[in-house]
């Protein structure tokens, strides 16, 4: 590492002892050396701060952080570090090592790209016994495209919205919503499209784990909207949240034209 990182990996988990050692071994595998890590245990009751602690205590480049409860995380955790570029990381999740060197190429490449991520396997069982199949759909990249043709192919492509899980800009990072809607993360992504473009790596290079209630509605609103019971105010909400979009960049790109 040098005395001037180019990257930070932000992970917050809580109870990940069972996938945790994997995860955040495989990120410090990595060809690419110039980062920070900064891990966040999120509340754990778990065996997950000691593993955290013995990987720090082996790496120079982990710093710890404790939360005394669980509360979900947001992007805003990930703004507040020096470095040009981030990479919001999870604690069962499973890198091969060039993924970031190769996403790092992309964006050092050309100051536009505010995005860039690999294709991804899907990855599914009980630690040493995972079963890796796919590839998750929805494989694009926005490069040479306009602003509004660049919000509207990712509004509009996203399915796993995987993408969240790559290297962003960090200047570009900050001038997108942290929105507590459904589809945030859709949100998210696409109001990054008007700010630039996203850069894909044409290799496999990420393994994005499936939990047991992987695409349950129901437990999707359980764990993000627990008081909510009317059913049409979150995608009335998550409406609106794409639309502001055209309000928030209308300076990029003709809003009223987005809109309809």
């Amino acid at each position: 590492m040098s005395s001037n990182p180019r990257l930070t990996i932000g992970m917050c988990v809580y109870n990940e002892e069972q996938h945790l050692g994997t995860a955040i071994q495989s990120l410090l595998d990595q060809t690419y050396t110039d980062f920070v890590f900064e891990i966040t245990n999120n509340g754990s009751t778990d065996s997950t701060g000691e593993i955290i602690k013995g990987f720090a205590q082996k790496d120079p480049r982990i710093t710890v952080f404790t939360n005394e409860k669980n509360k979900p995380p947001r992007y805003e955790d990930f703004k507040v570090p020096d470095t040009p570029y981030v990479l919001p990381a999870c604690g069962h999740d499973y890198w091969l090592p060039q993924y970031i060197e190769k996403c790092m190429e992309r964006l050092e490449a050309d100051p536009r790209v505010v995005l860039a991520y690999s294709k991804t396997m899907f990855m599914k069982g009980e630690a040493g016994k995972e079963r890796i199949f796919g590839p998750i759909p929805t494989v694009f990249d926005t490069m040479h495209m306009n602003p509004m043709n660049r919000v509207i192919f990712v509004a509009m492509g996203l399915v796993e919205a995987y993408q969240q899980f790559g290297i962003f800009r960090q200047e570009a990072l900050s001038k997108v919503r942290q929105t507590n809607v459904v589809l945030f993360d859709h949100i998210m992504l696409a109001e990054l499209a008007a700010v630039g473009m996203f850069a894909m790596v044409d290799e496999p290079l990420f393994h994005l784990r499936q939990a047991p209630d992987w695409g349950n509605a129901a437990v999707f609103r359980r764990k993000h909207f627990p008081d909510e019971v009317n059913s049409l105010k979150p995608f009335l909400e998550m409406l609106e949240g794409f639309m502001g979009i055209a309000d928030r960049f209308n300076d990029h790109f003709d809003g009223p034209l987005f809109r309809m």
